[in-house]
């Protein structure tokens, strides 16, 4: 059974010789950031139903924006992106954010031929570049379907949220990968879409990925349903799920 996914327009050609994506790393610019705290200021109450825990700036403005998510009538954003711009922004603060990704750069290449292998099966969506973007805002990790971008955030002294900053990009790839018909062929909730990459990452890159830490607010029902013989055909197990799960 093969994943209801259309190919990228910009898809490269697929074979093994040929699949050797570009993994890009490097920090959000100027324009990036104020673009990503504002969709996160938006979304504040979706992350505060689902437990997250949100890094935001301390400026009083930014501050007053988060007490009245969504509404924003009122906001002066032209006033806060000088703000930021003046007061926030500065590239220096990702370098240790960058340093420590980079050291990791091996370990997320390696899951390049396993992504290829899925493909083949059953139709997993793969992309000929791959862009890690850091920011400072945030629940910790989010995939731009629209720039195909995973953005992640750091801190001045080079952590991430995740101990193992490559948990956070692999997820973000194998995400990447089924998000559009986990959502819109099987109709996933939110939280079983979280739970099958998570079983994914801790499944078939349980070596690569020792430790790999698996989010709390996954729908663990799912698991079951997620194990090395079932990523054979991964929609095939999907289907079987929501049958036993049918969907309202």
């Amino acid at each position: 059974m093969k994943l209801d996914y259309p190919e990228p327009t910009d898809a490269i050609e697929f074979n093994e010789r040929l699949f050797v994506p570009k993994l890009i790393i490097r920090p959000n610019s100027s324009d990036e950031e104020f673009d990503y705290l504002k969709f996160v200021l938006e979304k504040l109450p979706f992350y505060r139903e689902k437990g997250y825990l949100v890094e935001l700036p301390n400026y009083p403005e930014f501050q007053r924006l988060a007490t009245k998510s969504p509404d924003f009538d009122d906001a002066d954003w032209k006033q806060m992106e000088k703000t930021f711009l003046d007061k926030e922004y500065d590239e220096s603060f990702f370098a240790a954010g960058l340093h420590r990704l980079e050291a990791e750069r091996t370990k997320i290449e390696s899951v390049f031929p396993t992504l290829l292998e899925f493909h083949n099966k059953w139709g997993f969506r793969l992309f000929p570049n791959y862009s890690v973007t850091l920011t400072r805002y945030g629940p910790g990790g989010k995939e731009d379907e629209d720039s195909q971008r995973i953005i992640m955030m750091t801190r001045g002294d080079g952590s991430f949220k995740r101990s193992h900053p490559a948990d956070t990009v692999v997820h973000g790839m194998v995400q990447f990968g089924i998000q559009v018909p986990m959502r819109d062929q099987f109709r996933l909730t939110h939280e079983e879409r979280e739970r099958v990459v998570d079983r994914i990452c801790m499944v078939r890159f349980k070596e690569l990925l020792p430790g790999y830490e698996e989010q709390v607010m996954g729908d663990r029902k799912i698991d079951p349903f997620i194990t090395s013989q079932s990523l054979e055909d991964l929609p095939g197990a999907i289907s079987e799920y929501t049958k036993k799960f049918p969907r309202e």
